[in-house]
């Protein structure tokens, strides 16, 4: 083990109180680490800490073992829990929410496009369900687009919904630029071979059509819903 990471992990031990000792004797943190590859165990009880802080912690070793080569479907799970941190995981504290970190959750849904699994790619279609920030929801739409899965167009179904619920209240610049590139990379994949896929096409295009004559977004963004509608009708990438 390198010493950065084995000083890290004695850290993170130390942090939450994790015995390196087994009961037929003390092992030593190189043994455990080499026994326990990810610590998976430790990085779940610190993403289920309560402070803000100590979910901080479970996104910088999950970034740190991704980097490794590890990418388990335990640590898919942590990074959906962490992901719908303050949502759907709320936490109270004198009635009101007293979890919900945004920036926790935005990691969360990178590091999930990161893993680049179908799981991966499911949890993220329950986060932007659910989600109300538009900065989540747009980081979620490039882990969406980074994993690339479209089955029956499901996912460009749910985005043209997601997309169209927010833009109502307020067109967000980001958020449309993230669903527009989103669009240009499902392009290659978006089938008509059925109704509801010919529906979600159609869907699609008047989504787009609408982002490049609505003044409201910035020029950049309508140069590139105009870019992308012109990909949808050549059936491939602007």
């Amino acid at each position: 083990m390198k010493k950065t990471q084995k000083a890290g992990f004695i850290v993170l031990c130390t942090v939450i109180g994790f015995p390196l000792a087994a009961q037929q004797g003390e092992i030593s943190v190189e043994e455990f680490y080499l026994k326990e590859s990810v610590p998976i165990m430790i990085i779940r009880e610190q993403a289920q800490s309560d402070d803000r802080e100590g979910k901080l912690i479970a996104l910088d070793y999950i970034k740190e073992a991704m980097d490794n080569g590890e990418k388990s479907d335990s640590m898919r799970a942590v990074l959906q829990d962490l992901a719908l941190e303050g949502i759907l995981n709320r936490t109270r504290s004198e009635g009101r929410v007293s979890n919900n970190y945004s920036d926790v959750r935005i990691r969360a849904v990178g590091y999930l496009g990161d893993l680049g699994t179908k799981e991966a790619s499911d949890a993220l279609m329950k986060v932007v369900l659910v989600e109300e920030e538009p900065a989540v929801i747009t980081e979620a739409f490039r882990s969406l687009t980074k994993i690339g899965i479209n089955e029956n167009g499901r996912t460009i179904d749910t985005a043209n919904w997601i997309f169209n619920t927010f833009n109502a209240v307020n067109p967000d610049n980001r958020l449309a630029l993230s669903y527009l590139d989103a669009i240009e990379a499902f392009i290659p994949k978006m089938q008509q071979s059925n109704d509801n896929e010919k529906r979600i096409y159609s869907d699609t295009i008047d989504k787009v059509r609408g982002i490049s004559t609505n003044y409201k977004y910035i020029t950049h963004v309508r140069d590139k819903a105009r870019a992308v509608l012109k990909a949808l009708a050549r059936g491939q990438k602007s």
